[in-house]
């Protein structure tokens, strides 16, 4: 799991094994207040092969949401 601020919000990110093959990864973003209450949960269908290309998909997806809202 990766948790970055992002203006008054935080963005946690939690990597998965793509369903259709475990090798790959997808990630799930978790947009939450300062005070830990959850906003917006978000879940992704873009697999990756790094776990890490993941987690910055996600924090673009958590990111985007926050700047249009």
């Amino acid at each position: 799991m990766l948790v970055l601020g992002h203006k008054n919000y935080y963005i946690s990110i939690h990597t998965t094994p793509d369903t259709f093959d475990e090798t790959l990864f997808v990630a799930n973003v978790d947009i939450s207040s300062k005070d830990g209450e959850s906003i917006m949960k978000i879940a992704t269908n873009h697999a990756f092969a790094a776990e890490s290309d993941a987690q910055v998909f996600g924090f673009q997806m958590g990111k985007n949401w926050i700047d249009k809202h």
